[in-house]
Formats: structure tokens, sequence, C-alpha cells
């Protein structure tokens, strides 16, 4: 209770994991967990993690398919139902809700592919910078330059978290 009267907005700490795995032929469970860690100070004012799983037929997919398949495109299917539990959640406890941005997986997939030292990114794997601007984004909120990532997953919407305008 005494985080309702603290006075310093909070900073906010976003983890994301998935794993996948095999249950049956062509058949696949992805789960991912967001995690959610609010401080202010030394103090944690409040924790949620949400763990939203899916069931995936995937058919007819090389094995060089699959892994970017599991990696990108499950869990953007799974992240606004796991976005929306973590408004909720954070809305029910008292505080205002907590909207993540959309993130982009095919970013975040390119981006693991160069720490593990792999030799190319997939097709499908974003590029590494936005080409040359050619007009501004026609999303209202966004006054980005178009990158090669269509909204709502172009550049500026990485994994950062939007501030309720009503937090103290």
């Amino acid at each position: 209770p005494q985080t309702f009267k603290l006075t310093e907005p909070p900073q906010f700490e976003i983890g994301l994991r998935t794993r996948a795995e095999q249950i049956e032929p062509d058949v696949y469970e992805c789960v991912m967990t967001v995690t959610v860690t609010a401080t202010a100070g030394e103090r944690t004012v409040f924790l949620v993690e949400v763990a939203q799983a899916g069931i995936f037929t995937v058919q007819g997919a090389s094995p060089e398919a699959l892994q970017p398949i599991l990696a990108m495109h499950c869990p953007a299917m799974l992240f606004p139902y796991a976005r929306q539990s973590i408004a909720n959640a954070t809305m029910n406890a008292g505080y205002p809700p907590v909207h993540l941005q959309p993130i982009n997986f095919e970013a975040l997939y390119a981006q693991q592919l160069l720490q593990k030292g792999e030799a190319g990114a997939p097709a499908t794997a974003a590029p590494s910078h936005p080409p040359a601007p050619r007009t501004t984004c026609p999303t209202p909120w966004c006054a980005w330059s178009w990158c090669a990532i269509t909204p709502p997953n172009c550049a500026r919407f990485n994994s950062r978290i939007r501030r309720p305008s009503n937090w103290p």
C-alpha cells in the first residue's frame, strides 16, 4: 500500500523469454513469458509476469524455415494477448495500466543470430538498419520515416514502454 504514495515515477524493466517444443509431428507449443518490474529507488513497486502459450501446426516447413517460424511468427501472434494481460493485471491491482509497445520479433531474431555469430540471417529477418527515408509514417502518433518494417512493427516500436499519462 505504501507504493501508492510514492512521488517519484517508477523505472520499468521488461524481460521477454520464448521457448518452443515439438509435442506431436508438425505440432509445436510456443510459450512466451513477459516480465514487467517497476521500481522506485530501491523499492519494487510491482512485478507482473505473464506466460502466454499457443499450440501451432506447422506443415511443410523445411528445418531451416522452422526455427524462424517458431522464434518470430509464433511469439508475434502470442504477444498481443500477453500485452493485454499485463495491462489488465496492473490496472486491476490499482496502478495505471502498463501498455507495452509492439515488439519487432523479426529484428530481435536477427539480433540473436548476430550475437550467436551465425553466418547469415534468413531472408525473412529484418535488416540491421532501415533504408533511406521515403515518406513519413502514416500512423498518426508516429513521425518517423518509413523503414523496411511496416507499422505496427516499425523500428520506432522496439520493446519500449509507453508511460500512462496519469502516472505521477
